[in-house]
This record gives C-alpha cells, structure tokens and sequence, in this order.
C-alpha cells in the first residue's frame, strides 16, 4: 500500500532542525556529566547531587577529592560550562520565537519545539491519526467477541511523546479544571508507580489531540476548559538561574 509522505519545507527544516540542537546538546551534557560523576563514585568518594561542575557546587566539595581526580574533572568542566550557555541560549530563542498567549503550564517551550516538529497540524484529518503519530496507541490482543487493550505501542516519534509526557505531569498544577485532569488527576498522585505512568499517558493523549484542535481552530482553549495566560513580551528575557537550570538536569 502507498501513502502520501508530506515533505517539509526548507524553512520548516531550519527551524526544526533548531529546536533539535537544544535536546542534543541536553544529552551531550547528561552524558558528559555522567562520566564525571562516574569517575567520583568509583574511587568510593561521595559528589553533590544536580550540577556538580557549576562554581558554587565545584567549591564546596572539590577540595575534598585527590589532585589527580580534579584533574581529569577540570578538563570536562570547561565543556559544560560551554554547555550550559549553549542550551540556555537555545532556550531563550525557543521561547522567544512564540508571539501568542498560551494556556497556562503548556509552556512557550514545549509548544514551539511541538508545532516544529509536527510542521503542519492540518495533516492529521481526525484525533486517531494524531494519537498515531504520537504513539499513543495501545496494543490490542482480540480474539471473538472478547477484546484486551494493553500498554501503547510507541511505534510514533519518541521525541514528541516525551514532551507530552512532561507536559502531562505539569497540567495538575497550572490547569486543575481541565477535562483530562479531572478525570486522572487522582491517579496522577497515585502512590503507584504503574497507576501514575499509565494516568500521565492518558492525560498526554488528550492533550495531544486538544492542541491539534487549537491548531486546527476546531476548538479554542477556552472551549477545551483551558486558562490561558497573558501573552508573552516578545523583548522578555530569562533570569540568568533559568537559563543555566534549563533542561531540567
């Protein structure tokens, strides 16, 4: 069977591949953090949890490692550093490419790094597809009458169904009103591990599909019981602790 494949623009290209450098050099610092953290605990010496290489956190338990292990970290903190500007400039210019007032907790981020990797939401022709792409669909295991629905495929892009996730997690405290939190907020706050994951990829659905109907003005966000904020000053600027902490390290 044939389908239609929608090829990007160049333009949708660029911006595209903008908001991927971000989640890359994300991982190139976890990474590089990783190692330094790695060579620490091996030599059975304890390390401070989060950003170890930043000033304050370097000073306060640097001087208790042996010379040669501050040697090797010296050579890897410069590059997160680096690092750390990088990524906060990334960011900076995310959230300052959006020029619209958003619902409350979706995030200025998030919704760029969204509408640029989907490129155009008048693709999707009805919610099914949208879950599809996303990987929101469970396995089935039918037979006759009798039907089980298991965990999702993930068969979609790995990339947009972490960001949903993320947001899922956010929408308890900045959205309480929303349909799909009402329904699995509870289970959110479930001390269960299992009940929280599979709540948070219920509400990741939902929201999936909501923004390809804001996206495709088939509803506004008022009318998906949506609190929407005021709309962001397109000179705003970050303070400086955001954008070294961004990425959530």
């Amino acid at each position: 069977m044939m389908r239609v494949v929608r090829v990007p623009t160049e333009q949708e290209e660029q911006n595209r591949a903008h908001s991927r450098q971000h989640d890359q050099l994300l991982r190139q610092r976890k990474a590089m953090a990783a190692e330094g953290r790695s060579l620490v605990l091996s030599q059975g010496f304890g390390m401070m949890s989060g950003a170890w290489w930043r000033p304050r956190a370097w000073a306060s338990w640097s001087r208790l490692l042996p010379a040669w292990i501050k040697e090797q970290l010296e050579v890897l903190r410069p590059n997160l550093e680096l690092l750390d500007r990088q990524i906060a400039q990334r960011k900076k210019e995310l959230i300052l490419s959006n020029h619209e007032a958003l619902p409350k907790g979706f995030g200025a981020q998030t919704l760029v790094q969204l509408d640029r990797e989907i490129g155009e939401w008048k693709r999707f022709s009805n919610r099914r597809k949208v879950g599809c792409f996303f990987g929101f669909v469970p396995r089935e295991y039918s037979t006759g009458r009798a039907q089980r629905l298991g965990s999702i495929t993930k068969v979609g892009s790995a990339r947009l169904r972490s960001w949903l996730i993320e947001l899922a997690w956010r929408l308890p405290r900045f959205q309480p009103n929303y349909a799909p939190i009402v329904q699995w907020g509870q289970s959110l706050c479930s001390s269960n591990k299992v009940i929280k994951k599979k709540a948070a990829v219920a509400v990741a659905r939902r929201v999936a599909i909501d923004i390809w109907k804001m996206r495709t003005g088939r509803k506004t966000a008022q009318e998906l019981g949506l609190i929407v904020q005021a709309q962001v000053p397109r000179n705003k600027t970050l303070p400086q602790a955001q954008q070294l902490n961004s990425g959530g390290f």
